[in-house]
């Protein structure tokens, strides 16, 4: 019986190794340090909330959230990773094969991919966030009462940032994070103080009847941090399964750091601990103290300046400053300064803040891997991670959900920085949903995307030759194909899709002309159907009248004449009222020249029209730029008409270089990818040759300005000038950068408004073996080349 057991008194260093003082049930309180501290359970982010999300904007309202918290409370945010069931886990990845008629084999194949890549990485965690507010208080009634009288406002704050929930915990789970995270493999939390096997429910009153404290619920079995070990711990060394920890703490972290820094750390194992412990300061007199501080450790002397004659005779002097200390803490005296002037120049908030990580491993080897990945992705961002040596312990304390560090390493930051390194994992409840599309190359975890859940649909695919991308194009359409019942439709100017396409179960359609001056009701969408349509016919049209080798001053003139006529026609279109453009071409073409030559280049070269019918899946064939954009008003009409019943469309082209020859063509494009975005059409295009667009000074404004209208940036292997281009528009970070240079094909970045990542896609890497990279029809050469 439970009830018969010997009683458990952990020993005394084990007791100051959980630091807590006193704990108060009723109002689930803990004290320690002169501070009562509530902890709250952060709970997980609804991905409907999320559908608009962007990275500057959930900066923003981390930024507004950690500003919204009263100066007399300081605070932590822990998250806490926990395993998921395995088999639990899989089945929300994999897809049934009988529910892809003719596709069995495909979705088959991607399955096993799924298999074969989950153990590489750390794929099954559910990341638990905690948050934990401190505030000192004569008693605990006093305590009780501020935390009641701030949970209102802490709710809204939280709840503002898309709809984020938080509820308060009882001194009984509090108690069970802390087993946790002493115990992280046990399951008997509570075990001791049970007086039978039918006692379900937990009563802490039994500790007193059985003479023991919480801190016999919380400690583990043994802690060593002895000398021997240096820099790692070990949990319950003499029991069956031994635990090995090791904690860290961020020392440096660059302004610029990525949004998705925390996101990628917190990925590196799926057992770790990710502190962050959040003191108010008082900004002002925070900056008097800390600029005292380097006057203090400043040597002011004046030297002459012997530079010029003049320097001399007029005996010019120079100030001179010399550091007496040149160590890290001089150095983050100095950034505090400069950070905190800026703060107060602006009345921004600044807040003291450490950065703890714990891992856990049942091998020491493993931990050795883990730290090696840790060190590297940190490295990745530009951030230093400094192992805490012969104070592991006070590491592992310094991640109890106490809100309570006891190493002193704390780093001056500005709120605004602050909002890059958020906790809460936005980016991460955008990623719940969707299909592998390579691993993670910082960590190697599965890379998950759904692109309906991005604000801004539209995709671009950029690289060298030979990059892969046509390869990546044909995973955004197979990814399209299996995530959707919506219908697809694929502009190329190759036979590389034929067979491709044919195996989803689509059709192969070379190019008819479709009616060019078809308007459906709508096609404006919430603008004027009419004035839109003009975007079209001047991007049309130019496009007919300019060769493809006339000369960039030529074609803009063209295109304003162009222009010019396609306005006046618009205009007259208008005041008579027909009922279409065709009949008022057909009568008054003459007075239209450009037009007209378009129009009649097109009857010369076609002899049939577009035929109303499509399949699910179907290729388009073009030959230039002029089908494309025929192609692109003709799927914009359907587009429309598809909408109305309640089906959705992807595009994909193959090849949109020459649409972004012209400005008329550039506008059009730009205009078409920011409509069909509002219209849940998801267009991804592919720029074949960005180097030859970034080498002549006015197309590389329409392809920057091409870049800037889409949400999903796919990055192959880049050129050194389109590498520095790209890094410039979509503002990449320069540690990622090498992410870009002299990779093989199938690798890159994937940019974001939720992140920037670093993936690794290439076949012969991540399904060598799989007949999963058959259904691209990857090209022998290729192969071989890789």
């Amino acid at each position: 019986m439970l009830g018969n057991r010997q009683k458990v008194r952990i020993p005394a260093y084990l007791e100051k190794k959980i630091p807590y003082e006193k704990c108060y049930e009723s109002a689930g309180l803990i004290y320690l340090n002169g501070k009562y501290t509530k902890m709250y359970l952060v709970d997980e982010i609804d991905p409907d909330n999320v559908k608009d999300y962007d990275a500057q904007i959930a900066a923003m309202k981390m930024e507004d959230l950690l500003n919204s918290f009263t100066r007399d409370i300081s605070f932590q945010f822990l998250v806490h990773n926990r395993l998921v069931e395995k088999k639990q886990y899989l089945s929300k990845l994999f897809y049934d094969p009988k529910s892809y008629e003719g596709m069995e084999d495909i979705v088959e194949s991607y399955d096993e991919v799924i298999m074969e890549n989950f153990e590489i990485g750390h794929n099954n965690v559910r990341k638990v966030l905690y948050f934990v507010a401190s505030l000192k208080a004569d008693t605990a009634d006093d305590a009780d009462k501020r935390f009641r009288e701030i949970e209102k406002g802490l709710r809204e704050s939280f709840s503002r940032m898309y709809g984020i929930t938080v509820r308060a915990l009882s001194l009984k789970d509090r108690l069970k994070v802390m087993y946790l995270i002493y115990n992280p493999l046990g399951d008997k939390f509570g075990d001791i103080i049970r007086l039978s096997e039918d006692e379900k429910e937990l009563d802490l009153g039994n500790l007193k009847y059985m003479k023991l404290t919480t801190k016999d619920l919380v400690a583990p079995v043994s802690m060593n941090t002895g000398a021997g070990l240096v820099d790692y711990g070990i949990l319950g060394e003499k029991t069956e399964r031994p635990l090995y920890f090791r904690s860290f703490y961020i020392n440096m972290i660059p302004e610029d750091v990525s949004p998705s820094f925390v996101s990628d750390i917190t990925n590196i194992s799926s057992n770790m601990l990710f502190s962050t412990i959040y003191e108010p300061l008082d900004e002002e007199m925070g900056f008097n103290s800390a600029a005292e501080t380097v006057k203090k450790d400043t040597i002011i002397t004046k030297k002459a300046k012997r530079d010029t004659v003049k320097d001399r005779k007029n005996h010019t002097t120079s100030t001179v400053e010399e550091l007496k200390r040149r160590t890290e803490e001089a150095y983050f005296t100095r950034q505090a300064v400069e950070m905190l002037k800026k703060v107060v120049a602006s009345s921004g908030r600044a807040f003291n803040c450490i950065f703890v990580i714990t891992l856990y491993s049942e091998d020491l080897e493993m931990l050795d891997v883990d730290t090696e990945l840790l060190n590297i992705s940190a490295a990745k961002f530009d951030t230093s991670i400094r192992t805490l040596d012969y104070m592991q312990d006070k590491g592992l304390m310094s991640c109890l959900p106490l809100g309570k560090s006891y190493i002193d390493a704390y780093r001056v930051l500005d709120a605004k920085r602050l909002s890059k390194l958020s906790p809460i994992g936005v980016a991460d409840a955008v990623k719940k949903d969707g299909l592998f599309c390579g691993l993670n190359s910082i960590n190697d975890t599965l890379i998950l995307l759904n692109r309906k859940n991005n604000v801004n649909l539209s995709g671009l695919i950029a690289g060298t030759e030979h990059s892969g991308k046509t390869y990546q194009m044909k995973r955004e359409i197979l990814s399209a194909v299996m995530g959707s019942d919506d219908n697809i439709s694929i502009i190329v100017r190759s036979d590389e899709y034929d067979d491709f396409a044919k195996k989803l179960g689509g059709t192969v359609r070379e190019f008819l002309v479709p009616d060019i001056f078809e308007i459906e009701k709508g096609y404006g969408l919430i603008g004027d159907d009419i004035e839109s349509k003009g975007y079209y016919l001047d991007a049309l049209f130019t496009s007919l009248n300019v060769k493809t080798d006339c000369l960039d001053e030529e074609a803009e003139d063209i295109g304003l004449k162009v222009e010019a006529e396609v306005k006046r026609f618009i205009e007259e279109f208008r005041e008579r009222g027909e009922s279409s453009m065709s009949e008022l071409y057909l009568e008054k073409r003459a007075e239209y020249p450009f037009l007209s030559k378009g129009i009649s280049a097109l009857h010369d070269k076609y002899d049939a029209e577009m035929e109303e019918e499509r399949a699910r899946i179907t290729v388009y064939k073009t030959c230039n730029d002029a089908e494309v954009l025929m192609l692109l008003d003709y799927l914009w009409n359907k587009g429309i008409k598809d909408k109305k019943k309640g089906i959705s469309n992807w595009i994909f082209i193959d090849d949109a270089d020459d649409v972004l020859r012209t400005v008329e063509g550039t506008e059009y494009f730009i205009k078409y990818l920011s409509d069909s975005s509002d219209m849940q059409t998801i267009t991804t295009f592919v720029i074949k040759d960005s180097l030859s667009l970034f080498n002549n000074p006015t197309k590389t404004t329409y392809l920057e300005n091409a870049v800037n209208a889409c949400g999903y940036v796919k990055l192959l292997n880049q050129g050194p000038i389109e590498r520095k281009k790209f890094e410039e528009i979509l503002n990449i970070p320069s540690a990622l950068i090498p992410y870009v240079s002299s990779v093989s094909p199938g690798k890159g970045l994937i940019i974001t408004p939720q992140s920037n990542i670093a993936f690794n896609d290439n076949f012969t890497e991540v399904y060598p073996d799989s007949s999963f990279k058959d259904i691209f029809h990857i090209p022998v050469k290729q192969r071989i080349r890789d």
